[in-house]
């Protein structure tokens, strides 16, 4: 599924490796839902950098898009990363990449950051939400001989001009 290219795509960042905690071995980089901040799949005694995603499908008459992805990245005060910093890092990581399966290649297109801050005591949690535009591209396959070319040479032969 898409959401496990995307999902690579970050895993894969030497960046995001290095900064954001692990769980389960892994980079700390969820779809949907976060695993409880006492789980012991968490390799360190804190659970911060952190990052969801979810992708969103919709209809679009126009097809301007076929759907969004947001991803969240949650940070504490104690961090020396600002959530910031792994938002320039994503969208680098998505500037002119084009990602395929067996029916379609997708791209996702960053459209705006917004910042945000819960509530509540020390440490403070606060992040940015990331907001990119997805868009499908289907497969098109051809087939021999071309009904175009075959069109456009009879068209030509009867109205060279």
């Amino acid at each position: 599924m898409i959401e496990t290219l995307f999902y690579n795509t970050l895993k894969e960042n030497e960046v995001l490796q290095k900064e954001l905690t692990t769980y389960n071995k892994q980079p700390d980089i969820f779809y949907q839902q976060l695993p409880h901040d006492k789980t012991q799949m968490w390799q360190q005694s804190r659970s911060f950098p952190r990052m969801i995603y979810n992708i969103e499908w919709r209809y679009h008459g126009e097809r301007k898009t076929d759907g969004s992805m947001t991803i969240d990245i949650f940070c504490t005060n104690e961090n020396k990363t600002a959530p910031e910093d792994l938002a320039n890092e994503i969208v680098k990581v998505f500037e002119g990449l084009f990602l395929t399966q067996q029916e379609a290649t997708y791209c996702a297109i960053w459209d705006r950051t917004d910042a945000f801050e819960a509530e509540g005591e020390e440490p403070m949690v606060w992040g940015v939400r990331m907001l990119f535009d997805v868009y499908r591209f289907a497969k098109q396959e051809g087939i021999s001989p071309c009904p175009v070319w075959a069109m456009n040479t009879f068209i030509k032969q009867y109205q060279p001009n």
